[in-house]
């Protein structure tokens, strides 16, 4: 496990032993931003990696985001991950012994060569990621968010999961205390020796996150922000976003303009750095936003990650009134027929019976309650993952102030009522700094994406056409029918809606299956 270290002895090399903690040796990934407990608050602010991996192993209560490795003298190792799963772990189980690592790649190399699932592959065709809990490779699974692994002789001998999410509700707040978890929150995130930047989107998460640098009077930091061809996304200069304070006046702001060419030129550098596919079409943009990070000197960059999922703030949410059941908001807008086309009726069917099975399992007394939870572990973890992945590769580390301190449990306090309007999303956020923001109050969301409707019309639908009309060899070795290909190359042509949404990710699948036949990974 390497570590890019951000404050105190950056010399300190993983792993490293702990001789308050018993000799322990410790690999350790992520940062601790407080520990313990007096007067009813956290106060003490680890200095260095020693430190906070000692806090995790003494048991109190911290807050943060890591991955971490214990090995005692007996030779047992357990591993933990945080309770959100913001730093990612990934674990492989074979019978010559178990590997454990951040990312996949470092796994697909140890022991034999992993097969490829094709159960995975029919799950991310039909609901854009894997539901059951594993990877796209046989015996690779992530560590759940806040699990405790235990690994004695080459055997993973005990698992502890959380709940089945691992976020506790307060008592629904007032929008003052929403507010001073926020600011709370963020100046958590401050604690670093290292360059600090921000990334500005225009949209509420971040524009929150920036005006509550402005107020703390957080001086001097980048700012960046990806402009994508033919969006209204991105923010071109700070004046825009209205913010309060002054401190945001000192700030310098980049900017780099990413179009279809460049997303298409990022696609398989993206799914190599990920280690499987995505149907995430902002991954190439996070890739760009990290390197225009690097190049700004940042090596901690803040983000609005997991605003959308704790306050209900995707514009999709606002159907869910209609819905008696959760398991429809993943499968209504599908087309079966031509999914049934891809890769079989018989595939198709086992994933629509799985989604049911899943969602079942997050079952609350109302929709927009399940959808929730089961957002939580199954859209909010690629998010992280991707952020991560994509930012790392540019030695640059991600925080998201939205999951920490008080915040993800205040949220979930938080009544659906207040959480949607008509016509409204993140309604008790909104309301929380509509005094303070006041353009954002009702402004519409703009999805940190690109424009794909917009792109597939253009010479990007062509090319995207040639991508899988080239990988075709490797779909069908991965379990897609010739009819299937057939009809979404015509329909692409047509420009049918079902198959330009199929496009990206089937691109990326592509992509990846490249990858993985260069790197010899699977037969």
């Amino acid at each position: 496990m390497c570590r890019l270290a951000v404050r105190g002895d950056v010399s300190i090399e993983v792993p490293f032993r702990s001789a308050r903690a018993g000799h322990i040796r410790f690999a350790y990934n992520g940062e601790v931003y407080c520990a313990g407990i007096q007067g009813g608050g956290m106060i003490a602010v680890p200095r260095n990696g020693v430190e906070e991996a000692e806090a995790l192993a003494g048991g109190g209560p911290v807050d943060g985001m890591f991955a971490m490795f214990e090995r005692y003298a007996d030779g047992r190792i357990r591993a933990r991950r945080d309770g959100l799963g913001i730093k990612p772990l990934f674990i492989r189980e074979h019978r010559l012994g178990v590997a454990a690592a951040s990312e996949l790649r470092p796994l697909l190399s140890i022991f034999e060569q992993p097969r490829i699932r094709s159960r995975a592959v029919a799950q991310f065709l039909s609901f854009g990621r894997v539901l059951d809990g594993g990877t796209f490779y046989e015996g690779v699974r992530p560590v759940p968010a806040g699990s405790r692994v235990t690994i004695d002789r080459g055997r993973v001998t005990d698992v502890r999961a959380p709940e089945r999410h691992a976020v506790h509700a307060e008592p629904e707040c007032d929008a003052g205390t929403l507010r001073a978890a926020v600011t709370e929150a963020v100046r958590r995130c401050l604690v670093t020796d290292r360059p600090l930047g921000l990334a500005v989107s225009g949209g509420l998460d971040s524009t929150i996150l920036a005006a509550e640098l402005s107020l703390l009077g957080v001086r001097d930091i980048e700012t960046v922000s990806v402009l994508p061809v033919s969006s209204r996304d991105g923010v071109r200069n700070l004046s825009e976003l209205c913010l309060p304070g002054h401190a945001w006046r000192t700030w310098r702001h980049h900017t780099v303009t990413f179009g279809p060419d460049d997303w298409l030129q990022s696609l398989r550098e993206t799914a190599a750095c990920m280690g499987q596919p995505s149907s995430l079409t902002s991954d190439p943009l996070y890739g760009a936003l990290g390197r225009l990070a690097g190049s700004a000197g940042v090596v901690v960059l803040l983000l609005g990650e997991g605003a959308d999922e704790l306050f209900a703030g995707y514009e999709s949410y606002l159907s869910l009134g209609k819905l008696s059941r959760a398991a429809q908001f993943y499968s209504a807008h599908r087309d079966w027929s031509l999914l049934a086309a891809l890769i079989g009726r018989e595939a198709t069917e086992a994933a629509r019976e799985f989604l049911d099975h899943r969602v079942a399992e997050y079952s609350s007394p109302s929709v927009i309650d399940t959808i929730r939870a089961f957002e939580i572990e199954h859209s909010l973890q690629p998010l992280l993952t991707r952020a991560d992945h994509l930012l790392m590769r540019s030695s640059v580390e991600g925080r998201v102030p939205f999951l920490h301190g008080r915040i993800p449990r205040l949220a979930w306090g938080i009544s659906s009522e207040r959480l949607l309007q008509p016509s409204v999303t993140k309604s008790a956020l909104r309301s929380a700094y509509a005094s303070l923001l006041p353009r954002q109050s009702t402004r519409r969301k703009i999805p940190f994406r690109p424009p794909m409707s917009a792109w597939l019309h253009g010479p990007l639908g062509e090319r995207l056409a040639h991508v899988i009309h080239d990988g075709r060899e490797l779909l069908l070795e991965a379990g897609f029918q010739e009819t299937g290909l057939r009809r979404l190359l015509a329909g692409m042509a047509e420009n049918d809606p079902s198959c330009h949404s199929l496009a990206p990710p089937i691109a990326s699948l592509v992509a990846w299956l490249i990858s993985v036949r260069q790197a010899g990974y699977a037969d």
